[in-house]
């Protein structure tokens, strides 16, 4: 009877999954936290000689954990592993948040396995600490999508640390397949004016664009042909013509 709400719930609306939390707790004081939770299958069991059950198979597409850190510290640290990065030297930038720094791996043999990682550290301690947090993911997701066009690839980041004062919340997220970078557009011994200006354009972007994150992810589409880039590459400048441009400015 306790678990009859999971079989209830699932599949009462027509076409989508319900959403299920789900929170555990271990005797170390790690705790696990999902408000993602799915239930794909239910596989249930009726009439049985002890009982009707059912076997309920779940997956999620986030899931956090949390850890209590040994010694507190006041500077928060956010860290973006990333795959399938490849770079030579590591990047750093000072910002209005902290340090942000970027590394990865000289070759990348297998694109699905971590390669790199895009961290920001405060420099000196927040007056609130989830407003920092809050511009910190967006100014590594932001980093993140503009070195995914100087790497022509869209660079997946599947885990995300953020060390607070007291403890570590580590963020797992469902991820699809990582593609092969084959022809970067910044070479990766040149990285670093690239990782400068994609830090700037955050704070005090030079040109506010429209969609672009639209178009950085047609440019940075896996494919298996040049005409297939070539056809990626017009559906990138015809996305930032039609979002940018007025009537009188878009005849090219």
């Amino acid at each position: 009877a306790s678990t009859r709400f999971i079989f209830d719930s699932h599949g009462k609306n027509a076409g989508k999954f319900a959403l299920f939390n789900l929170t555990g707790y271990a005797d170390n004081g790690i705790r696990v936290h999902s408000d993602n939770l799915i239930f794909t299958e239910m596989n249930p069991s009726f009439g049985a000689a002890e009982a009707d059950w059912i076997q309920p198979v779940g997956s999620s597409s986030i899931a956090s954990f949390f850890r209590p850190l040994l010694t507190r510290s006041s500077l928060p640290n956010l860290i973006m592993r990333l795959r399938g990065f490849q770079g030579f030297h590591g990047l750093q930038v000072e910002c209005e948040l902290g340090s942000i720094a970027m590394t990865g791996s000289k070759t990348i043999d297998n694109p699905n396995l971590l390669s790199g990682a895009l961290q920001l550290k405060a420099t000196t301690v927040p007056d609130d600490l989830l407003a920092w947090k809050v511009k910190a993911d967006k100014l590594l997701d932001h980093v993140r999508r503009v070195m995914s066009f100087a790497s022509a690839v869209i660079l997946h980041a599947p885990v995300s640390e953020f060390f607070g004062e007291t403890e570590l919340e580590l963020t797992a997220y469902s991820q699809t397949a990582q593609a092969s970078s084959s022809m970067p557009t910044v070479h990766y011994l040149n990285q670093q004016p690239f990782f400068e200006a994609a830090v700037a354009s955050f704070f005090n972007p030079p040109i506010k664009v429209k969609n672009l994150f639209y178009a950085i992810e047609w440019f940075a589409m896996d494919a298996t042909y040049n005409e297939v880039l070539l056809i990626n590459a017009m559906t990138v400048l015809e996305n930032l013509v039609a979002s940018n441009l007025g009537d009188t400015e878009d005849l090219i």
